[in-house]
């Protein structure tokens, strides 16, 4: 054991030594990986873990640092070559009391630095976080002396608080040549950037869970050392005038809310339906493709709505459009429009290709595109039977949902992972 420790205390001090911060953070992404994790867990769905822990790794060190996927492959390959040095399974309790021995410092001279250039938008977010953490302390804080949010839930509370400017803000693009034409006020606030707005702020990280019974699902974290740090900066933030009354007011009338209850299982639960289809490639447009980035779905032309618009990793434009129903000729009308708009007035040089979401294979679309000027591919998303490798499990519940889902049918519970 003592052989063990002396190889962390090693490694966090090399990359500390190296301002290897990114390698800091992936450290400190697995060990929350690791709290809620049992070592049997691990153990029996090895991979299923190593996979998780990736992906929120990835996020993390997307949003906090702005590392591009080969910088971060190289940091999370470093770390995979300390852990293949070890021979004994990594000890939860003394790798967290090394990590904040060593590095908790520099994650709150971090902060420190943010702290100066936060937006007005930013602000409101520290502020609501700190002050809904106060009231919800107890039941947050667990014996591992960290916070664990619940960002669903916590969603509905800070979309009515900040409605006003919300409907204010612009909605966020990634391609600033695009910015005269995404323009438009956005309603809520989904707390998903909400959370990885703290990330970039260094107030926490996503970390990723798994169950001995291979149910998985993702939480946003702030430790404890960092939460009393964030904590003294709230006099300099926005108040919140009559926040517990007002959270009570909130809460009283989601209750009142109509929502729809678990229903039986039918023949439709064997099928993907459309909504999930787009709400699935919304979510993640990289199951289309891997490097497509979402710009908008629903995005409003003068010639109609297309469906979802992204773009490609070369920055070429993809117009993705929903095969609804059996009207073939349509489909492949709408797409060529679609994408003759967007040629003639967001490309500006770049290539605009076209791709035809279908629940199933049909031979009319085929020959139907082979006349376009533009290239069009079709992919299918078919049915999804429900067997037991097609299914993922509500952490919440324990309800069945396929795995297409994004949330629980029985309990509403948000799936973050795919």
């Amino acid at each position: 054991m003592d052989e063990t420790k002396e190889k962390i205390e090693a490694f966090v001090n090399e990359a500390i030594n190296k301002n290897n911060f990114g390698l800091l953070d992936v450290l400190w992404t697995f060990y929350f990986c690791l709290l809620s994790t049992s070592i049997s867990a691990r153990s029996q769905y090895h991979d299923t873990f190593q996979k998780g822990f990736q992906k929120v790794c990835q996020r993390n060190l997307q949003k906090k640092r702005s590392l591009k996927k080969e910088e971060i492959k190289e940091k999370i390959s470093t770390f995979y070559d300390f852990l293949n040095s070890i021979s004994d399974p990594l000890p939860d309790e003394m790798f967290g009391e090394i990590l904040v021995n060593k590095s908790s410092k520099i994650l709150l001279q971090e902060i420190k630095d943010k702290m100066q250039d936060l937006s007005e938008l930013d602000k409101k977010i520290l502020s609501f976080t700190l002050n809904y953490i106060s009231i919800k302390n107890k039941e947050l804080q667990n014996q591992e002396n960290i916070f664990e949010i619940d960002t669903k839930d916590w969603m509905y509370i800070f979309n009515p608080l900040f409605n006003e400017e919300l409907k204010e803000r612009p909605e966020r693009v990634k391609i600033r040549n695009l910015k005269k034409w995404l323009l438009s006020p956005q309603q809520e606030y989904i707390f998903t950037d909400f959370g990885d707005e703290l990330v970039k702020m260094g107030v926490g990280y996503w970390a990723y869970y798994l169950t001995t019974g291979e149910y998985e699902y993702i939480k946003f974290v702030i430790p404890n050392f960092i939460y009393e740090e964030i904590n003294t900066y709230k006099d300099f933030l926005p108040s919140i005038e009559n926040f517990e009354d007002r959270i009570i007011e909130i809460e009283r009338e989601k209750e009142k809310r109509w929502h729809l209850m678990e229903l039986e299982d039918t023949e439709i639960e064997s099928e993907v339906l459309e909504w999930e289809i787009e709400d699935s490639i919304k979510s993640d447009p990289e199951i289309l493709e891997e490097g497509l980035e979402l710009i908008r779905n629903q995005y409003s032309t003068p010639v109609g709505t297309i469906d979802i618009l992204c773009r490609d990793k070369k920055g070429n434009f993809v117009v993705i459009e929903l095969k609804r129903g059996a009207d073939t000729d349509k489909v492949v009308g709408q797409i060529q429009r679609y994408m003759s708009w967007v040629k003639e007035n967001l490309a500006e040089g770049n290539e605009v290709r076209g791709i035809i979401v279908a629940k199933e294979y049909n031979k009319e679309i085929e020959y139907a595109i082979k006349g376009s000027k533009f290239p069009i591919e079709i992919r299918i998303f078919g049915e999804e039977p429900p067997v037991e490798e097609n299914l993922k499990y509500c952490d919440r519940c324990g309800k069945p949902n396929r795995k297409s889902a994004k949330y629980c049918t029985k309990c509403g519970q948000e799936f973050w992972m795919r």
